[in-house]
């Protein structure tokens, strides 16, 4: 702890009036709770350490991976956007279906109009 902390700390006590004994609690209160986060933060760092080692990994190869990613982000997009515009079978026998419906219907209509065409003759 540093002198001005413990200078505020006890300007603290005092101003709220406590005992010596009590101030001796409290101090031993901030002292027990300070080593828990120091303890929560050596903890914290041995959870990330096989994180940061990780990444260390990558990062060396920078000039490696900054060389491999173009090719495989577009084949990874490639491959996504052929897996979302795949058509499957029931969709092109509807798609066939709806063809053979689309002409039918145009030379239905053709055959209208060229029977108009003959009965004006």
């Amino acid at each position: 702890m540093t002198l001005e902390f413990r200078a505020a700390v006890l300007t603290k006590c005092a101003e709220a009036g406590m005992t010596a004994d009590e101030i001796a609690d409290r101090l031993d209160s901030i002292c027990d709770d300070m080593e828990r986060n120091e303890k929560r933060a050596f903890d914290l760092a041995s959870l990330l350490s096989p994180v940061t080692a990780a990444a260390g990994g990558v990062l060396s190869n920078a000039p490696m991976v900054a060389w491999a990613a173009p090719p495989l982000l577009g084949a990874a997009a490639g491959y996504g956007l052929a897996k979302a515009t795949d058509i499957d079978d029931t969709t092109v026998a509807e798609i066939q279906k709806q063809e053979q419906i689309d002409e039918l219907r145009n030379q239905r209509e053709l055959l209208a109009r060229k029977r108009r065409m003959y009965a004006q003759r």
